[in-house]
């Protein structure tokens, strides 16, 4: 699945400059794990859609650091 990076206060449909960073590599129930060309900013918006649904995760720092 692609991701999309967003800014948190806008909605995906509105967003115009939205740009594909990555992909979603694993999920564990709540937390998301990605690969990214760039390393998006902390509490950045990703997106994603899957079966028509828009999915909007905010990025944090990894938790074994």
């Amino acid at each position: 699945m692609k991701i999309e990076d967003h800014a948190l206060n806008s909605l995906p449909a509105q967003q115009e400059d939205k740009q594909l960073i990555g992909a979603i590599v694993e999920v564990h129930g709540p937390v998301v794990i990605t690969e990214c060309i760039w390393l998006p900013a902390l509490h950045q918006a990703l997106c994603t859609c899957f079966d028509h649904i828009t999915y909007v995760f905010e990025v944090h720092p990894h938790l074994d650091e």
